[in-house]
């Protein structure tokens, strides 16, 4: 924990070698050499520690093969990830195919990076069969099929990411608008693109379905439409959205300018994905956590700063109201038992609950001052630089 990695090593290491400890004792400290290792960033003994801790039957045969699969994930060894993940489904008798289809999607990826477009075409589908829902392998493979040349097909693949899973709707809107006008369907486009837009399922796909009905029908089109939109439901990408239109058509306006760069501002503050698991947050999104490493766990979520900061504000209220309350049952008790009138200390015959209230002025206030200064002393003492 103080970051004294070799002795640690060492300890473990001695721990591990006894001959007189038990099986279950050893292969703990073969465990924690392991994580010694892993922390140091010994990646290839750590593996070695923990591959042997998985060869042993003891408690720590499923945390070894799961840090197992963490190192091949981090290093790309992808088909050994595989082989773990395949292990822990038969030891563990549980299942993880989204992890296991998304492993086969990194495979894919890597394929396609060295143009090995066969093997690319057969992971892919290992990635499908792994887990048929999995929107990152149809999102590929609707990609696939585009350049092939099956474009109907195509449309058809990406439209299930929207039935599937209606938030990650938004990956596809750009890929289905451009895919059915390149077939020569304008019309089905801008229906596909209203139909995305009325569900609302969030404001990034409206902000893509508006964007394309602008460039098929014209902003006027696509203006109108964004006022329905906003009439019923409001957020700040659309009237951002709806900003840039206006000064699009009247450049010279000041105004409309300072606005549509207040709201950009405002949205480049907001956090937009959040982690189920472990409550991660980011702008952009990813497939996998970088916080916890779980895959397929950010959800779209353009109120999460909101609720953080209400969050904030009720702990922050509910503790100084604990701490009264703590401060008036404890008066209470000293002024039954031993008789002394607080409200006289100060020369004033004041009541317990004026008392209080100067208590709570003073003790808000300096949790205020407190919490301003933290974040900038934090920085100072710690020599953090933002970045």
């Amino acid at each position: 924990k103080r970051g004294d990695y070799d002795r640690a090593v060492k300890i473990h290491n001695h721990l591990y070698n006894r001959a007189d400890l038990s099986k279950k004792e050893r292969a703990r400290a073969l465990f924690s050499l392991g994580q010694d290792y892993l922390k140091a960033g010994l990646w290839d003994r750590a593996e070695d520690s923990f591959r042997k801790t998985a060869d042993l039957e003891s408690d720590y045969k499923v945390r070894a093969i799961k840090e197992l699969v963490n190192i091949y994930e981090s290093e790309k060894e992808w088909l050994k990830a595989i082989d773990e993940a395949h292990i822990l489904e038969k030891v563990t008798g549980e299942t993880y195919p989204s992890r296991i289809s998304h492993l086969y999607c990194e495979l894919t990826l890597q394929c396609m990076f060295f143009k090995k477009f066969d093997e690319a075409a057969h992971y892919l589908q290992q990635a499908i069969h792994a887990d048929p829902n999995n929107k990152r392998a149809l999102i590929m493979q609707g990609t696939m099929l585009q350049k092939q040349g099956k474009l109907d097909e195509a449309v058809e693949v990406w439209k299930q990411v929207g039935k599937i899973s209606p938030e990650y709707e938004t990956l596809v809107v750009a890929s289905v608008a451009d895919t059915l006008l390149k077939a020569g369907k304008e019309a089905d486009a801008v229906r596909y693109l209203e139909s995305v837009a009325e569900k609302g399922i969030n404001s990034d796909s409206v902000d893509a379905a508006v964007d394309w009905i602008c460039k098929i029908e014209g902003p006027e089109n696509a203006l109108e439409f964004l006022r329905r939109y906003l009439s019923q439901k409001k957020s700040l990408i659309g009237f951002k959205r709806l900003t840039d239109l206006r000064l699009a058509q009247d450049p010279d306006n000041k105004e409309l300018k300072e606005l549509s760069d207040f709201l950009k501002n405002q949205i480049d503050k907001t956090v937009r994905y959040k982690c189920n698991k472990c409550g991660f947050v980011t702008k952009s999104f990813q497939w996998q956590c970088p916080g916890c490493r779980n895959w397929d766990s950010l959800s779209h979520n353009l109120r999460v700063t909101n609720i953080n900061m209400l969050k904030r504000i009720g702990f922050f209220l509910l503790t100084n109201l604990a701490i009264l309350i703590v401060l008036s049952i404890v008066l209470n008790i000293v002024s039954a038992v031993f008789g002394i009138n607080f409200g006289n200390i100060a020369g004033a015959n004041q009541n317990m609950g004026s008392l209080l209230v100067f208590a709570a002025v003073v003790g808000f206030t300096g949790s205020l001052i407190s919490l301003f200064m933290s974040k900038t002393i934090a920085k100072h003492t710690m020599g953090v630089q933002m970045i």
